[in-house]
């Protein structure tokens, strides 16, 4: 019988990543849908396009946090003032390249799945189940080397739910995708308009 997905071809290598696939199949095992699609968002530090603006307020910041620190130490000011830049250093290096650090490794435990029914999307073992005749407002955001991001917006939230009882946005991203723009070019007509 055929389904929605067998018109879904990638001009590249396999659909599913063996490591995706591994981590979607215990959450979604029970049911009968047949896991079409798999895929790991990209791995590593990423650099987005606001970077680029909010990059040098930050390294000002830090950079601010941690001269006032070091004026306070060397001129002996006291400890109240000592401890009053603390947690300014400690926010201006999460801001500067810290949150960089934790956005790779908050990925490194993200999953994408396709079926010919649902987008499940795994984070840090929570699954989301997105109906695909109920995705609206689809956007798609090109990035380098064929990468990209999916954005889309459900028209029912009762239809995306989680699996461990919480409340999923009322907007989803499919981050740093590859083959990205396949994947849109597929879901666009599927969706709901």
């Amino acid at each position: 019988m055929p389904t929605l997905l067998d018109d879904f071809q990638f001009s590249k290598d396999p659909k599913i990543d063996p490591n995706a696939k591994a981590a979607l199949r215990p959450h979604i095992g029970e049911r009968v849908e047949q896991l079409r699609w798999a895929i790991q968002p990209k791995q590593g530090v990423l650099l987005r396009k606001q970077e680029g603006c909010l990059m040098p307020f930050f390294w000002v910041f830090f950079l601010f946090a941690v001269a006032w620190e070091t004026i306070v130490i060397t001129t002996s000011a006291g400890w109240v003032m000592t401890l009053w830049g603390v947690p300014f250093v400690l926010v201006g290096g999460y801001m500067a390249f810290g949150r960089l650090f934790h956005d790779a490794w908050y990925r490194r435990k993200v999953y994408y799945g396709l079926t010919e029914e649902r987008l499940y999307i795994l984070r840090h073992n929570q699954l989301e189940a997105h109906a695909l005749q109920y995705i609206r407002q689809l956007k798609y955001v090109p990035r380098s080397k064929g990468h990209g991001d999916i954005l889309f917006a459900q028209s029912d939230l009762t239809t995306a739910r989680t699996y461990n009882n919480t409340i999923p946005s009322k907007s989803t991203r499919l981050d740093c995708i590859p083959m990205a723009e396949q994947l849109y070019d597929w879901m666009h007509p599927h969706t709901a308009a």
